[in-house]
């Protein structure tokens, strides 16, 4: 994949976070703990960009953009602190988005899967159950996500 005579890219190159493929609140987390730290460079696609100096991850401006968002900067925090909180809004707005079509467009589709030429078997996969005790404590009436100021923020 990529490898094509016609391949290339938006001159973007590098990664976002240690485990590219791994579903997980990192992002929040770099943003929260290193936003005012990234350094402006040209990257090796010939483009301007955010290096993180500690660990060479990237960034784009739009991306450190929530962070100096007054706003955004209470979401990006909420989301580095409580990953389920993340996990719960992304899938409210993923499950609107393909079977509601938001306002985007009339001719949504989602992709089988079974239609992807993908070895799921060598994606990395969580290896702790991040919602059993969340939702144990949230059905005994305990500790919920978030303050609420934010609940359902994205929809």
């Amino acid at each position: 994949i990529g490898r094509g005579r016609n391949t290339f890219s938006s001159g973007i190159e590098g990664a976002w976070t240690t485990y590219q493929f791994q579903w997980d609140n990192e992002f929040f987390k770099l943003l929260r703990d290193n936003g005012r730290d990234y350094e402006l460079i040209t990257g090796p696609g010939g483009l301007y960009q955010w290096r993180n100096p500690y660990n060479n991850l990237m960034m784009m401006t739009t991306d450190l953009a929530l962070y100096f968002d007054d706003d955004y900067r209470e979401i990006v925090h909420l989301f580095a602190e409580d990953e389920y909180e993340l996990d719960r809004q992304f899938a409210a707005v993923w499950e609107k988005l393909t079977t509601n079509g938001g306002q985007w467009s009339d001719n949504k589709f989602c992709i089988n899967a079974d239609e992807l030429d993908l070895d799921l078997d060598e994606m990395p996969t969580r290896k702790r159950d991040y919602y059993g005790k969340r939702r144990k404590e949230e059905k005994k009436g305990g500790k919920s996500s978030g303050d609420g100021k934010y609940k359902n923020w994205l929809w």
